[in-house]
């Protein structure tokens, strides 16, 4: 009898189907190479990683558009939000040694943090933070553009911060709250957050082409102190960086606010390779890492085993689902033929495509883009990294997208076309819905006030100083070093301002003038593509 149930047992055993090693599309060089070219994106590097032994990295391109250096397996991107992966691995590491607990509040481990809400400054913890529910404010991310902020600097001025939603709501994305996890680890271990991750994490699992900070590799006299500053009297780009250093450059090739492009051209490519910058918000996004450090990144969260360096019950609580997106759930467009962000773990994103869960992360920053997407129940990882910021994710996901239907079953499509088709259809309706706002402007309106008037330095306990100065006809917007705002006028006290970097972005600046006033005494900044920015600014009447 236990021969004859042997014997079936292994007619089972053979007869289960031997799941491939996941692997890229067919022609997906082709795909990839016309891709570049239809989103102006110089270099890609690809991985898809299985379960077990080494994956299938592609890469293609330059590391700088003008340049002919390639990019290859060992080539540095800024992975910048999925720096918060590694973030959560460190909090995960000393939860492992017992010196943190998921659930205590942050203040048992770093007594001087504080918020407006007592309430929350008393109760918030480790995996509230970790997870996007502590619904503190962010303006924004308006911190990154202070100049000389440390991080320590940041952690004190969020006492002057009240909630944007109500706490353990829901998940609203929070950068800062990565900022007070690294002081944390910092207080905790005795080391700066990144010598801890980087001892602890990255070179135990042979992460070797990992860094924390730009200024690893490049002199700290070419990175800039904010985050979409612009200068035009440094080094950029690959010019900034030792020859023997393998990264590829920031690009920022931006369809601007107002121009309406998303183009290929190297007659557009002047001024668009961007420098290399570090922040107040760096713990949240300053991270670089080549395509073959991150999908042994990715093969670790996604066999969860035990070691080399956390638990798999470690592992399995990273990626765990713990706050969801708006008021939806888990299921909602299980159908849908686009990835979707649902929730988070701690420190991950999670995600739906079709019918399979994924976890990973997204990442968006200052020149560059990465996805990190892991399914363990089917037993593969993509990582994607580009040296380009136009329209970021939606380009991640015409490279992500072919290669998930691919690993899936699912039918083929040509989502590069599709989905830059959709992007420049939305970016034409937003500048038609501009040139309507401008339309409606009283033509010729004069200035309540003289343009001198308007000029001075305004102050916020949180957002810090910001000066209004004249330069010729124009007024200026600046928190000083290189970020600036160029001022039109808009109507009544009222102007329109646009950032001085590639980036472009739009902002309002509305003065508050008292009634028979000769200046005004407050003003109020808001980003146009970032509703929840809005800052008020009170008038310094000692300078």
């Amino acid at each position: 009898m236990f021969r004859r149930i042997a014997a079936i047992l292994l007619l089972l055993v053979i007869a289960l189907p031997v799941q491939a090693k996941p692997s890229a599309p067919p022609d997906f060089d082709a795909y990839i190479e016309r891709m570049r070219q239809q989103w102006s994106i110089p270099g890609v590097a690809v991985a898809i990683v299985p379960m077990e032994g080494p994956g299938e990295i592609r890469s293609y391109g330059l590391r700088q558009w003008d340049r002919p250096e390639k990019i290859d397996e060992h080539t540095m991107f800024g992975i910048a939000s999925v720096t918060k992966t590694f973030v959560a691995a460190g909090i995960a590491k000393l939860v492992d040694e017992g010196k943190l607990e998921w659930d205590a509040p942050v203040v048992r481990y770093l007594p001087e943090f504080a918020v407006a809400d007592p309430l929350v400054s008393r109760e918030v913890t480790l995996r509230d933070l970790l997870s996007h529910r502590s619904g503190i404010a962010t303006y924004g991310d308006w911190l990154e553009e202070a100049p000389g902020l440390t991080e320590a600097g940041l952690v004190a001025r969020l006492r002057h911060v009240g909630q944007e939603i109500p706490f353990r709501s829901r998940a609203r994305y929070n950068n800062y709250g990565f900022v007070v996890l690294a002081q944390v680890i910092e207080r905790v271990s005795g080391q700066a957050w990144g010598d801890y991750v980087r001892d602890a994490i990255w070179r135990p699992l042979g992460m070797n082409d990992t860094h924390a900070h730009a200024d690893d590799f490049v002199a700290a006299a070419n990175v800039l102190p904010t985050g979409d500053g612009w200068q035009d009297d440094m080094p950029r780009g690959l010019s900034a960086v030792p020859r023997t250093v393998n990264v590829a450059a920031p690009h920022l090739f931006w369809e601007a606010a107002f121009e309406g492009k998303i183009v290929y051209d190297p007659r557009e490519l002047k001024n668009t390779t961007a420098h290399f910058h570090r922040t107040a918000i760096d713990p949240s996004q300053s991270v670089f890492s080549s395509i073959g450090d991150m999908s042994r990144w990715a093969q670790f969260l996604m066999r969860a085993d035990d070691g080399p360096v956390l638990s798999a019950k470690a592992v399995r609580t990273l990626r765990q689902l713990t706050s969801i997106l708006g008021s939806g759930n888990w299921m909602v467009n299980q159908q849908s033929d686009r990835l979707k962000a649902v929730g988070h773990g701690l420190g991950m994103e999670m995600f739906r495509y079709r019918d399979h869960a994924l976890f990973g992360h997204d990442g968006s920053e200052l020149g560059y883009g990465a996805r990190m997407l892991i399914d363990p129940a089917a037993g593969f990882a993509v990582v994607i990294l580009i040296n380009n910021q136009t329209r970021t994710f939606t380009a991640i996901d015409a490279i992500a997208q072919p290669v998930l239907d691919h690993l899936y079953g699912f039918e083929a499509k040509n989502w590069s076309d599709i989905l830059l088709d959709e992007a420049r259809q939305g970016h034409a309706e937003f500048i038609d819905q501009i040139a309507a706002l401008e339309r409606s402007l009283p033509k010729g309106a004069p200035l309540p006030l003289p343009l001198a008037a308007y000029t001075g330095t305004y102050r916020d306990p949180f957002a810090g100083e910001l000066r209004i100065v004249q330069r010729g006809k124009r007024l200026i917007a600046t928190t000083g070093d290189s970020y600036e705002i160029e001022l039109s006028h808009w109507g009544g006290n009222r102007f329109r301002g646009v950032v001085v970097s590639p980036l472009r972005l739009a902002a309002f600046v509305d003065f508050q003038v008292q009634e028979g006033g000769s200046r005004p005494s407050r003003l109020s900044l808001d980003y146009v593509e970032v509703p929840e920015t809005s800052l008020t600014f009170v008038r310094d009447e000692q300078r």
